[in-house]
């Protein structure tokens, strides 16, 4: 659903219960979300919320600027508190990506991504 043209909202229910052959039930998650891009486009900020069956409410928030060819975004959530920070690189269809995050129980995480779209 697109209200206006710099905001984009979105919601989904996933339910893969039916799926499962050995008998164990895998709970359901709501999410839901809003996204806006600045006219520019040089800038893009979300925040969103998901509800698992059995679970409390989890929040998240993010933002992406675009200094073409790079992009810089951080976010937070929250249940566990989550920080993340990352940077992207796109060239000619060659992108690639690279993100810390900090999580309390796991610790500090690194993900990498590259992808070529022709």
């Amino acid at each position: 659903m697109v209200p206006a043209g710099t905001v984009r909202l979105g919601a989904s229910w996933e339910d893969l219960s039916g799926f499962r052959s050995d008998g164990l039930a895998q709970p359901w998650t709501f999410r839901m979300g809003a996204s806006a891009t600045g006219a520019d486009s040089s800038w893009n900020a979300q925040m969103g919320g998901s509800l698992r069956q059995r679970g409390s409410w989890t929040w998240d928030a993010g933002q992406e600027l675009r200094l073409d060819p790079i992009r810089l975004r951080l976010g937070v959530r929250t249940a566990p508190w989550t920080l993340c920070a990352g940077i992207g690189w796109i060239w000619k269809g060659v992108m690639i990506d690279y993100a810390m995050e900090g999580e309390p129980k796991l610790g500090l995480q690194h993900h990498g991504a590259a992808s070529w779209r022709w």
